[in-house]
Parts: C-alpha cells; structure tokens; sequence
C-alpha cells in the first residue's frame, strides 16, 4: 500500500513539472495544435492582475480563428458596425511557449509581422496571451488577455 502512495506522489509530480504553460493545464491528451484551434473571444484583459474595461470593451468585438494547420482569420466590427476581416498565419515557437502571429495584410494600420506573445495557459476551452515578448507593447506594463473557445473546428 506504501509502494502504491509512493508511485502516485512521484507521478503527480513528474507530471505538475512538466507543463509547458504557467498557469497549465499540468497535463493534455490533446497536443497544444488541436488545443488553440477553433474560434476564440476576448473575455478579459488585464493590467496589473486587474481588469482593463477600456481595452476589454475596445477589444470585445474582435474574433480570432486558429486553423490546427497554421491559418489564422480576425474578425473585427468597424466604426460603422460593419465587419471587417485580416488573415494570416500562426505558429508557435521552438519550445511551444509563445505564438508567433503574421498578418497578410494590405492596409497600412495593420503591423503584426513576427509578433510573438507568451502563452500563460492553454487548455481545449482557455487560452490566456501576455505581450511581455511583443515588439508593439506601448507601455511597461504587461497587458494578459484572456480568450474562451466559441466553436471548435
């Protein structure tokens, strides 16, 4: 009965120090491809641990599509509550600790070329996105946003 209590605690262990992700999960049957892909909504956004109600309201209306393949749309409604939509390309970095995001646009508002943010948590129904590693960062704080998964391909 000890070997067994044994067995379990070294398991727990060896698998809580394995994650990729601060904030987990610990461990995934999914790979992290088949996780991210789908539709995303911003839920959150904080600053400081707090939440950010100026960025969360200007930010709610964009939508993000993940293709496992590494296709990536954005949706966003404009001033004139007419939608609009930018495409590109995603993938993650060596160690699958960050997503890299490229844009394919032509408008020049748009410069989201290699930009790279920090996953914090990705599960089947999270993902949580820092830009501490992001070159478009307009301040020193570190701005988290928080997605929940709307639709799975």
């Amino acid at each position: 009965m000890k070997f067994k209590a044994l067995l379990f605690l070294t398991l727990i262990l060896i698998f809580s120090s394995c994650t990729y992700y601060e904030q987990g999960p610990a461990i995934s049957l999914k790979n992290a491809s088949t996780r991210i892909s789908g539709d995303w909504e911003l839920t959150d956004v904080l600053i400081n641990d707090k939440t950010d109600d100026v960025l969360l309201d200007s930010e709610n209306d964009i939508k993000y599509t993940f293709g496992e393949e590494g296709t990536l749309v954005i949706s966003y409604l404009t001033s004139s509550r007419s939608s609009s939509t930018l495409t590109g390309e995603w993938q993650f970095n060596d160690d699958k600790t960050s997503i890299i995001l490229d844009l394919n646009s032509d408008e020049n508002y748009v410069s989201l070329s290699g930009e790279s943010y920090k996953i914090l948590r990705l599960t089947d129904d999270e993902l949580w996105l820092s830009d501490e590693y992001s070159s478009t960062r307009q301040s020193d704080y570190i701005i988290e946003r928080r997605f929940t998964k709307t639709s799975k391909p």
